[in-house]
């Protein structure tokens, strides 16, 4: 135990499970800091520790030790986000191995315990996630005897409470058991009562659902669903659905915090949360996006002397980070909540006048290339759809014009991603390929930028395509 941790011993509060209905969509955040260099929202330099601060933690999810580059992706985070500043303990929030392996807790013992990678003054704390129950015998002994740690955990940092609740199992109804449901509310009912006024930090595999991104559809845990309802200091941190942390509704507000904090490492079966018209480049709808192997990130939380708590979001592979920083503001009881579905946006995206789209035929193909619109960072998708005739104007080329004028319907859509993800690595332009569009007829595309939260620009390019 460190030595600025206090244990708390269970206790029974006789709390009664209370569910509150939440909305079901994606959801918003407060408003956006402001760009470097125009465009994006990175810096690429080492964070400064923020005035007056408290403590500081890192959380990194779903390392998925055993499989393909998992040992250097997560030497790779280990060594940048314990680089910014000291670390009064690491959070390893589920899917910690791959297969639940003796050989691939070998490879997590090794990798955490080297020095280069991680001082062995920051403590580890370890919680279960599905795949680390993946081999379906003997899990849970594997994991206490390996890592030396209980499932669940109620700890005291530096006057903080800290809970963290393992999983009991990779599938329902065993996700998260009786036991641990109860351990969860007796010991958010403890913290209450002994922290007034103060966050408390809780961690766990799989998100609570429909409340940051990744919460939605197979990615959440419905036996998470109100027990935090009665807790407005509680800041949920979760994995699980591989989403990106980099995308901007991965914090949400409602009766509580939830934070997503992304993934070190891809599997092969793992997409991002289901988005409505997402498609790849050649127009079929995916929810597995491009290049998302390329994706590995973690956060910092610092604890500020004004009793707020600063989140950080890092892309630990490129080392640069994803502003704006995520600000839990005091007094922890709701009444300055800034994420909540209903909070003030970030304004839309828009296009660069001086950036034009083009479009380029072929074989029967038609190929849209998009300059991505500004703050890039803040696009999901475009959509681009095909009509059929001219667009005003049109023998001066591309122009921006407000959709609002546009009533047709399209002869073909398209909704590419803007690899948001790839941050200081996003390409400057994305494609829309068409094929088997009408013959003998002039079209003319129509391109939109979809942000975050499903709003479009107000202007899109118009340009012909034959």
């Amino acid at each position: 135990m460190n030595n600025n941790e206090i244990r708390h011993s269970e206790q029974n509060t006789g709390e009664t499970r209370r569910s509150f209905l939440r909305k079901a969509s994606i959801l918003g955040v407060g408003g956006l800091a402001g760009t470097i260099g125009g465009s994006s929202l990175l810096c690429r330099e080492t964070a400064a520790a923020p005035s007056g601060e408290i403590l500081r933690f890192a959380c990194i999810s779903d390392t998925h030790l055993g499989h393909g580059k998992a040992l250097q992706k997560t030497a790779r985070a280990l060594k940048v986000l314990t680089a910014k500043t000291p670390l009064d303990k690491l959070f390893v929030i589920g899917d910690i191995t791959n297969m639940a392996r003796e050989s691939e807790y070998d490879q997590v013992l090794a990798v955490f315990s080297d020095p280069a990678n991680l001082s062995g003054s920051i403590p580890v704390r370890y919680i279960t996630g599905n795949h680390d129950y993946a081999d379906r015998k003997d899990s849970l002994s594997r994991y206490t005897r390996r890592t030396g740690q209980e499932n669940d955990e109620y700890v005291e940092i530096k006057g903080y409470p800290f809970i963290s609740a393992g999983m009991t199992g990779s599938s329902t109804p065993t996700v998260y058991n009786d036991t641990t449901r109860g351990f969860l509310r007796q010991s958010l009912a403890d913290a209450a009562a002994k922290y007034a006024g103060k966050p408390i930090f809780v961690f766990a595999h799989i998100p609570a659902p429909n409340t940051c991104y990744g919460s939605r559809h197979w990615h959440a845990a419905k036996h998470l669903d109100g027990i935090f309802d009665k807790y407005p200091q509680v800041i949920l941190f979760t994995g699980h659905s591989h989403s990106p942390v980099s995308h901007q509704a991965s914090i949400w507000q409602g009766t509580f915090t939830a934070v997503n904090d992304g993934h070190i490492t891809n599997t092969d079966d793992i997409s991002v949360d289901k988005e409505d018209g997402v498609t790849t480049s050649d127009g079929k709808l995916t929810d597995t996006p491009g290049r998302y192997e390329e994706v590995s990130e973690g956060i910092l939380v610092s604890v500020l002397a004004n009793g707020n708590v600063e989140i950080q979001r890092w892309d630990v592979l490129r080392d640069v980070e994803i502003f704006p920083r995520w600000l839990v503001s005091a007094p922890h009881d709701g009444s300055r909540f800034a994420y909540r579905p209903d909070s003030p946006k970030p304004s839309a995206p828009e296009f660069d006048a001086s950036v034009l789209p083009s479009v380029k035929t072929g074989g029967g193909i038609v190929t849209v290339v998009i300059p991505q619109a500004q703050p890039s960072l803040s696009v999901l998708r475009y959509q681009v759809n095909v009509f059929r005739g001219k667009p005003e104007q049109a023998g001066s080329g591309a122009v921006l014009k407000e959709m609002k004028d546009i009533k047709d319907a399209p002869a073909a859509s398209s909704g590419p991603f803007s690899f948001y993800y790839l941050t200081a690595d996003q390409p400057k332009t994305v494609e829309a390929v068409f094929k088997n569009l009408p013959s003998g007829e002039p079209l003319y595309v129509c391109i939109t930028a979809i942000d975050h939260f499903g709003t479009p620009s107000k202007r899109a390019w118009c340009l012909e395509a034959t």
